[in-house]
């Protein structure tokens, strides 16, 4: 069935599988374009299909473990790396088709590197004809008895209390990988980055393929996407050029007997010097766009779609454990860092509560309810302006705290160690897609630990407030 506006306050198991069959018959479908030969971009259509299919598989896999097993996506994986090499000769050869009208030594590397691909591309598209014929049928047909069913407990305890939305865990989803994408971008300082530059570009693709199914009901994803397909291109060019022109210096750099028909290797090193430059302009527009503060807007947006998504979730279930530390641990200079004041205005049944949030993206005001105990309870935010939260502000007088926050990503989860700055205490807590997601400790924080404070009201934040 299409994906629609509708998906996003399905429970998240249901809704992850109606995505994940819906990109598993996007793969289909391209598959028989490419084989019938009707579509040229069929080969680029299947290998984007998937990408999204694993991406989706890869995000989702708290809520996919009965469906999906590791073998599976080993097998998605080997498809995907098969098809690799004949869609990288196509866009080689798309980039070269971009230089004719060269001088003549560059006209006659063009096509010396063409009939190099050409021949490189027919002996991959063997390999992608046994995979759209024979690989590919079995592992659809395994996958969609697999993903068509699944199991749901009910705790007879507490039936009503249902799992969470596809919105509420997209929103943890959409921290994590945009969390991971600024990491990334953080980490590129200079051409020579290309590595880390192609890192980040991929970071960014997982970001953009959670969104995606988003859009039809999150009206801010069409933004972000859009600005994360420039992402893509920008990067995705600035690689192309530079394994081009490693390719073309390991041409030059192989040995040719004398007489024989070796490269033409004036034109090569004038197609070198082209690919050089051209790499040097993409860095160029990267850095204006992408490094250092230029993407702070960009994040503003998708922690404001975090929040939009989260209230997707009938009661705002926030799923969290919290640990008492003796100590603060190390943390890197890539760790995100953020000073945050809270204060609760009065109410007995109704804790309201307003924060400000200072980052290296300015600042942000929100104001939150809260209500619940233990490691699950309802939230529902919302960011508010300047003005009412400073209205509002003064109520709180008497009932505030004042803490400096970590944030490091450990695997798909991102822990939060808190510092308070008004009185000695640290904490750290974790927010969890479900609650029976099992937590491993860190390396780097359980040798602070000195015991979880959960389901202990002293530690919660609204009874620390003086």
């Amino acid at each position: 069935m299409p994906i629609d506006a509708t998906v996003i306050d399905r429970p998240v198991k249901a809704a992850v599988r109606l995505i994940a069959l819906q990109f598993l018959a996007e793969t289909e479908t391209a598959r028989r374009a490419w084989r019938e030969g009707t579509d040229p971009e069929a080969l680029h259509d299947m290998r984007v299909a998937l990408r999204r299919l694993r991406s989706c598989l890869r995000a989702y896999r708290p809520y996919l473990r009965e469906s999906i097993r590791r073998k599976d996506r080993k097998r998605l994986a080997a498809l995907a790396a098969a098809t690799g090499e004949s869609r990288d000769c196509e866009v080689q050869l798309e980039l070269l088709g971009k230089l004719e009208g060269a001088c003549e030594s560059e006209a006659r590397a063009v096509t010396w590197l063409a009939n190099r691909l050409e021949t490189t591309k027919a002996k991959a598209d063997a390999d992608v004809k046994r995979i759209v014929e024979n690989v590919f049928p079995k592992e659809r047909a395994r996958l969609e008895r697999r993903l068509t069913t699944y199991r749901q407990e009910v705790d007879p305890q507490n039936p009503d209390s249902g799992e969470p939305t596809l919105g509420y865990a997209a929103a943890g989803r959409v921290t994590v990988l945009a969390a991971q994408l600024e990491a990334r971008l953080a980490a590129v300082r200079d051409l020579r980055d290309q590595q880390l530059a192609h890192n980040a570009r991929i970071a960014g693709k997982r970001l953009r393929y959670v969104l995606e199914p988003m859009r039809p009901a999150l009206p801010l994803a069409a933004k972000i996407i859009q600005r994360l397909k420039g992402l893509q291109d920008l990067f995705g060019e600035m690689h192309d050029a530079d394994v081009f022109q490693k390719e073309v210096a390991s041409f030059l750099e192989q040995p040719h007997p004398p007489g024989s028909d070796g490269p033409p290797e004036a034109g090569l090193i004038a197609l070198s010097a082209r690919f050089a430059a051209e790499r040097e302009h993409l860095f160029a527009t990267i850095r204006e766009q992408w490094l250092g503060q230029q993407a702070l807007s960009f994040f503003d947006d998708t922690r404001r779609a975090a929040f939009a998504l989260r209230a997707h979730s009938p009661d705002g279930v926030e799923i969290e454990r919290k640990f008492l530390l003796r100590s603060l641990p190390r943390m890197s200079r890539s760790v995100r860092r953020l000073t945050i004041e809270q204060g609760w205005l009065p109410g007995e049944r109704l804790q309201e509560r307003l924060r400000r949030v200072r980052g290296p993206d300015g600042i942000h005001w929100y104001r939150t309810v809260k209500s619940g105990r233990g490691n699950t309870r309802i939230e529902i935010e919302e960011e508010t302006t300047r003005d009412t939260f400073s209205r509002l502000w003064r109520l709180t007088a008497g009932r505030r705290i004042r803490k400096r926050r970590y944030l490091r990503e450990d695997g798909n989860l991102i822990w939060k160690v808190d510092q308070f700055l008004d009185r000695d205490l640290l904490i750290a807590e974790v927010e969890l897609p479900t609650s029976d997601t099992p937590v491993r400790i860190p390396d780097w924080l359980e040798a602070h630990i000195v015991r979880e404070v959960t389901s202990e009201p002293a530690y919660l934040n609204v009874n620390l407030a003086s």
